[in-house]
């Protein structure tokens, strides 16, 4: 008997937890895409910059995966001080071609994330490391 209690609570539990169809959705707007670099679509395409500096730049973007995501306004079975909600959820991966990484341990030094979302509020939280 106790079993199947426990199992109808952890049953509840895990459905209470799951996203519906009517949660608030924070899709990008077209005015968020003067803060979204859209020419990283083209995959594999060199970009070629200018820098302050004078110099060329030259960028290839390698991932360009846009998704709808969902947070939960529940963590360990009680309500949290945030709502859920579903939002935008964009990662861009570059390579950057004209960096020196020979001295670098593990590689990858050439690569940066870019990771750009819609939060609660609606505004964009963007991150974005760079290699040293």
């Amino acid at each position: 008997m106790k079993s199947i209690l426990t199992l109808l609570g952890v049953s509840v539990l895990l459905v209470s937890c799951q996203a519906t169809a009517d949660e608030p959705y924070q899709n990008f707007k077209s005015s968020d895409y003067e803060f979204i670099p859209e020419h990283n679509q083209d995959i594999h395409k060199v970009i070629t910059f200018r820098n302050a500096q004078n110099e060329i730049v030259r960028i290839k973007p390698t991932t360009y995966n846009l998704e709808k995501a969902f947070v939960s306004g529940i963590a360990f079975s009680q309500p949290t001080q945030t709502a859920s909600y579903y939002y935008d959820d964009l990662w861009i991966g570059l390579e950057l071609l004209d960096v020196d990484v020979s001295n670098q341990v593990g590689g990858g030094c050439n690569q940066t994330p870019i990771h750009i979302h819609k939060v609660g509020d609606g505004s964009i939280l963007t991150k974005m490391i760079i290699p040293f």
